[in-house]
């Protein structure tokens, strides 16, 4: 798949999401209020469907959760396509 690194990164942050989410019990409702997301939005992340989020939309979920986000670009050691990696640290 042409985008599979993009969909292994979105996959890593809805996970944290999720985590978190379950983490301090919170409701779609009130995931949905802290947010910024409707309800159905919210719904859809916690069933793992992350099709129409961007990463920077899933970023500023997490940033909405009161995660800080630190995003790190460097060179790869080959040649071709260049792997980003995002770390996500609890705030």
């Amino acid at each position: 798949m042409p985008d599979a690194d993009e969909m292994f990164r979105k996959a890593e942050i809805v996970t944290k999401i999720d985590r978190l989410i379950d983490g301090r019990g919170l409701s779609q409702r009130q995931v949905a209020k802290i947010t910024g997301l409707s309800q159905p939005d919210v719904s859809r992340l916690w069933r793992g469907m992350i099709d129409g989020f961007s990463l920077e939309r899933l970023l500023g979920v997490l940033a909405a959760l009161g995660v800080d986000i630190e995003i790190r670009i460097g060179r790869t050691p080959r040649r071709g396509h260049a792997r980003g990696r995002v770390t996500v640290t609890a705030a």
